[in-house]
């Protein structure tokens, strides 16, 4: 595409169209829903995207915090997805400098990147469409060809927020259980610690009572609960009436409300290392076991 070019989805609304909001499958308004696509889009159908967590990994931008190599999205860095070229605002770069249409894959790796960054600072049901669809140089309607409705979209990027959380907190599987409990403990402290804000926005969205929202949360949570139940040396004590279940799933809540508040005071004011915290938490655990 020529500089300067738009696309059909991108032109504006001529006097005398019809601007009526068209309804969305879930009931919501969908302002402005263009019925046609860019050329790249009709060339390449989408599937309904999937929410769960066999979704593709979204990386991390901190990748330090992680072992696992993290080649496919770019969450954070300045609301672009670094990876592959591929940028917020409009295409991406080829080998020879030049631009390139994105694909429907990194536009939709795109979005939800953009909306991973707007998390940082709102609760997911306050993430303005118009607003990503702006960060990413296209238009409102355009972004609804990617993402049916506001509720899919969402969805995608709690979920992408889940995923990242989940990763980022993997300990080494060839280190000893207990050492793998304090890396997990630590990749958690360090991941809420610089990333507060976000953290906060996706409990949040999970307390008011979204439905999609508490979903995710929950399974998040139920991730991080059967990853320290393997680590204890009970893998099967899965189901919801297990005492031990029930203890470490209580205890993760007591670790994230005390890693919120602990990291929300000035560093020189915080009462203890981010090692100490853990050696506290590991503590607790173990009480709690012993009732």
């Amino acid at each position: 595409m020529k500089a300067g070019e738009q696309t059909p989805t991108d032109a504006p609304t001529r006097a005398g169209e019809n601007t009526a909001p068209q309804a969305e499958p879930d009931g919501s308004a969908r302002d402005g829903a263009e019925p046609s696509l860019t050329a790249d889009a009709q060339a390449s159908p989408e599937p309904s995207l999937q929410a769960d967590a066999k979704a593709s990994p979204e990386p991390e931008a901190d990748a330090e915090a992680s072992a696992e190599p993290e080649p496919e999205l770019e969450a954070d860095a300045a609301a672009s997805l670094e990876d592959g070229g591929v940028r917020a605002r409009g295409g991406a770069e080829a080998p020879d400098g030049r631009r390139r249409r994105l694909t429907a894959e990194d536009r939709r790796k795109q979005l939800v990147g953009i909306g991973l960054m707007m998390l940082r600072t709102q609760p997911i049901h306050e993430l303005s469409i118009d607003a990503v669809a702006a960060e990413a140089g296209i238009s409102r309607g355009l972004l609804f060809h990617y993402f049916p409705t506001k509720r899919d979209f969402y969805v995608e990027v709690m979920s992408a927020a889940g995923r990242r959380l989940l990763r980022v907190t993997k300990p080494d599987p060839d280190l000893p259980p207990d050492e793998q409990l304090r890396q997990m403990l630590l990749s958690f402290v360090a991941f809420v610690t610089r990333r507060r804000d976000s953290y906060i926005s996706f409990v949040r969205g999970a307390a008011g009572g979204d439905n999609f929202v508490v979903e995710v949360y929950a399974t998040t949570r139920a991730g991080l609960t059967n990853r320290v139940l393997t680590l204890l040396g009970t893998p099967d004590a899965t189901a919801p009436a297990s005492p031990i279940r029930l203890t470490v799933h209580a205890w993760l809540a007591y670790v994230e409300d005390l890693t919120i508040e602990w990291s929300g005071l000035p560093e020189p004011d915080r009462p203890t290392t981010p090692d100490e915290l853990v050696t506290h938490f590991i503590a607790a655990l173990t009480a709690l076991r012993a009732l």
